[in-house]
Parts: C-alpha cells; sequence; structure tokens
C-alpha cells in the first residue's frame, strides 16, 4: 500500500472506497547501505526504486570534525531558546575534548551532549557551556580505551612475531 501510494499519490482512509490526492514527498534516512540490505534480500527492491530519486550522502561526524564548532554554535542557540539561556557557545577546552571523541552516536550524540551540559549548569554563572565532568571522563576513556587496545594488539603481535593467529588467541580473541 504504500508503494501504490508513493507511486500514485494518492491515499485511502481505512475502509474507504475512494482515493484521496496527495501531495507529498518522501526523504528517508538510513545508517546502513541499501543497495547491499537489497543484495541481502533484507530491503525491497521495488520500494529502493520508487524513493531513490535525489540521493545525498553525508558522512558520519567523526569523519567530518570540522564541522563540530557550526553544529554546537546550533545546538546551544536552539537549546537556549528551549530552556531561556544566553549562553554564546562551548568553551575552548569542551571543544578540544568533543574533537577527541569518536562520536558513535553522529549529530544526535552531540546535541545530547550539549543538551546535558546545559541542563546541568547555573545560567547566570558562565557565559560559555563547559562539558560535565562526567561526560568528559566519559569520552577521554573512550579515546584512552581505544589507545590501550592498540597497545595490545601490538604488543601481542611483537611477542608472536606478527603471527596474526596465535596474537589472536593470545588476546583471546
Amino acid at each position: 500500500k504504500i508503494l501504490r501510494s508513493i507511486e500514485n499519490k494518492r491515499i485511502y482512509h481505512l475502509g474507504g472506497r475512494r482515493s484521496i490526492p496527495m501531495n507529498s514527498r518522501v526523504i528517508a534516512a538510513t545508517n546502513q547501505d541499501p543497495e547491499l540490505l537489497m543484495e541481502e534480500g533484507v530491503f525491497r527492491k521495488d520500494l529502493f526504486y520508487r524513493i531513490n530519486v535525489a540521493r545525498v550522502h553525508i558522512p558520519p561526524l567523526r569523519d567530518r570534525k570540522e564541522d563540530i564548532p557550526q553544529l554546537t554554535k546550533y545546538a546551544v542557540s536552539k537549546l537556549n531558546k528551549k530552556f531561556g539561556c544566553e549562553y554564546e557557545n562551548i568553551s575552548e577546552g569542551s571543544l578540544e575534548c568533543l574533537y577527541r571523541y569518536n562520536w558513535p552516536g553522529n549529530v544526535r550524540e552531540l546535541f545530547n551532549c550539549i543538551e546535558a551540559s546545559i541542563i546541568n549548569m547555573y545560567p547566570s554563572r558562565t557565559r560559555f557551556i563547559e562539558i560535565p565532568n562526567k561526560i568528559r571522563n566519559q569520552l577521554k576513556l573512550e579515546v584512552t580505551d581505544r589507545h590501550q587496545e592498540r597497545c595490545d594488539i601490538i604488543t601481542a603481535l611483537m611477542e608472536t612475531k606478527w603471527n596474526k593467529s596465535k596474537a589472536a588467541k593470545k588476546l583471546n580473541w
């Protein structure tokens, strides 16, 4: 029914006999590759061909960290209106912390981080938002864990003379 509605630009009320014209556009987003999903038989080909008219690829935030200052500024202005605050932007120290994080939750995770920071602050004390220590420590732990994992892998490879199978067993993989 969705495919028919997209194709014909008409819908039917539940139990209705007459079609109702609609003037609409479908905007869809995904974090997976639809072509691969079609090959695996998970995504319907006919639906893909109906909605794949104009395609815009936006890389994840971890691949475009230069956008973080603009995104934080936007989020701060949006949240200022929502909470009635008057913060200018995020502090330089907090911005450095945001650059080091990998952002697996993408832009939504960044916005949630900034919102959590605003909620936990007193509006009259400062002009700039500081990332709370709890979140700051979580961001640092993520970076530290990845660095430690890399060190463990290299150490295991060196101890096994770069034998990948033995190194994997040594790491219990």
